[in-house]
């Protein structure tokens, strides 16, 4: 059925007398109701009639108050000449829970029931309605949760979510509707095994068409004639995208496409009374030989579990573990390195500098020779530790560059001092062979004319430079 404007009043209408929608049309029953209203073409422009052929009643939705009340006013329709009681009754609005009070006395009538809960004390409370000739009272309640206790008068009465069960006709036997809207009274099936028109003395061995199991279908027994209600599956759905989206990593594998979902199930805010396509058991799992209610209604069997499609497993961290750790280490062994670098270029020697190149060849060869444990780990994830092999590779190839730098600089500086050394050693040599004949020359001045120390003292002034 169509999903009908939700800030409208709907009616739902429950035709009696085996009146078969299906076989008389929907634009004679709709003909018929607004005969039986007597409403103006004016005054019913804007409602909307939507016959549901599969549960053999008339959903009527309307904008306007006044129409509602003239809707939940008739008593009954003639069509093709033949008169056809119907029950008429406004249906819960949207966004609304039902639950389910027991123990209500048979004697409390349908106006000492709404005068009890339709009050103060209960705010949530929209409406009560008797569950036929039973005891169970039926509460509509604003919002999505429903109230753990219910005040009926002055008593606190338990309250449940109420759980709707499957149409089945036990006037036919056949799935889809109920005894009071039966189209087809006098063409009956049974219930075990689908038998047309079976006699008095008919025996046979029961199968569920909903659960499989050997009762009769939609027994008393049977755990799969009641409904999930919107409330729940909207929850469970919530809880599984939840789950599903802390489980499954964001970017799957390079080699793993992206499956898209197969998720049937569609949010509609306030659709309450929407059928599901498929049947969900707590604990995910599979339940075995079981059917939904439209494949039931349509006489579709299903044999063996029901596939569900199994999450994806959480990824293996172990290995990018190991692969941080192993990078961690590797981090601290280049700054090691850095640092010994720096010392190096700070406590240089005055001599001359001799390359260390049996320790860089072993801290070359120690870096780049791998663990046993590291070995296997890049045997799991080659590309990766491959990456990073190359990467501490181009590192060490630089800082080497920069040791051979400093070592031909220190080279540079240790030449130029020994130079300036030899050139030392040449002048103090050659001062060395100027100085004995200078004093030859003073000594034969001064026998001559002493008064003359300025050149003796300028000449030694000027050997010693």
């Amino acid at each position: 059925m169509p999903q009908l404007p939700k800030d409208e009043i709907r009616i739902i209408v429950r035709p009696k007398g085996g009146l078969n929608i299906n076989k008389v049309g929907s634009l004679t029953v709709t003909a018929a109701i607004f005969q039986a209203t007597q409403l103006t073409p004016e005054e019913r422009q804007h409602d909307t009639i939507c016959p549901n052929v599969q549960q053999n009643i008339v959903v009527v939705s309307t904008p306007r108050q006044f129409n509602a009340e003239r809707y939940v006013r008739m008593k009954s329709i003639q069509v093709n000449g033949a008169i056809h009681e119907i029950n008429a009754y406004e249906a819960a609005p949207d966004n609304t829970t039902k639950g389910v009070i027991r123990g209500i006395p048979l004697t409390e009538n349908a106006q000492m029931i709404d005068a009890n809960i339709v009050n103060d004390r209960n705010p949530l409370a929209l409406a009560a309605k008797r569950i036929a000739s039973t005891t169970a009272v039926i509460i509509a309640f604003d919002g999505p949760r429903v109230p753990r206790l219910v005040r009926y008068g002055a008593t606190l009465i338990p309250c449940s979510l109420y759980r709707k069960q499957i149409d089945i006709c036990y006037q036919c036997g056949r799935l889809g509707h109920r005894m009071d809207v039966c189209p087809h009274p006098d063409n009956k099936i049974c219930r075990g095994c689908g038998v047309r028109n079976p006699d008095r003395e008919h025996q046979c061995s029961p199968k569920c068409t909903l659960c499989g199991g050997s009762h009769l279908t939609a027994d008393k027994t049977c755990t799969a004639k009641y409904k999930t209600p919107y409330v729940i599956r909207k929850r469970l759905w919530e809880r599984r995208m939840a789950q599903e989206s802390s489980t499954q990593p964001n970017d799957p594998p390079s080699g793993e496409p992206k499956k898209p979902s197969r998720s049937r199930s569609r949010s509609r805010p306030g659709a309450g009374r929407s059928r599901s396509r498929s049947r969900s058991t707590p604990g995910g799992q599979p339940t075995t030989d079981k059917v939904s209610f439209a494949e039931a209604v349509q006489g579709v069997s299903r044999e063996g579990p029901i596939a569900t499609p199994t999450p994806t497993p959480p990824a293996d961290n172990a290995v990018i573990n190991e692969l941080r750790k192993e990078n961690a280490a590797l981090r601290d062994l280049i700054n090691k390195l850095t640092q010994e670098v720096q010392s190096l270029k700070q406590d240089r020697p005055q001599a001359t500098f001799e390359p260390p190149e049996t320790s860089s060849s072993l801290l070359t060869e120690e870096s780049l020779t791998p663990a046993p444990k590291k070995r296997a780990l890049r045997q799991q994830d080659g590309s990766f530790t491959g990456q990073a092999r190359s990467e501490i590779k181009d590192m060490l190839t630089s800082l080497q560059g920069a040791v051979e730098n400093l070592q031909t600089v220190m080279l540079a500086l240790t030449q130029r001092v020994t130079a300036l050394e030899s050139n030392f050693q040449s002048v103090v040599a050659a001062v060395s062979t100027v100085t004995p004949s200078v004093d030859m020359d003073t000594s034969g001045v001064n026998q001559h004319s002493p008064a003359q120390p300025l050149a003796v003292s300028s000449t030694h002034h000027h050997g010693s430079c």
